[in-house]
């Protein structure tokens, strides 16, 4: 397998992840006493946060194989 497989499945991975989490938050925000225009707006939050980490943590990983080569 290539370098560039690995980092195509790592990041298919970390992003069926990523999504499942935010999903798991959405829902159980649905049961806090905030509006749905308050779950929006920190979900929205959420995922920029959410797309920072995910860019740090596969730039990490690609620096961390490469080494290995």
């Amino acid at each position: 397998m290539t370098l560039e497989e690995v980092l195509r499945r790592t990041k298919a991975s970390l992003d069926a992840q990523a999504d499942a989490a935010m999903e798991r938050s959405r829902e159980s925000l649905h049961f806090s006493p905030l509006t749905d225009g308050e779950i929006d707006e920190l979900m929205a939050e959420q995922y920029a946060y959410l797309v920072q980490w995910k860019i740090d943590a596969l730039a990490e990983i690609e620096r961390e194989l490469r080494a290995w080569q």
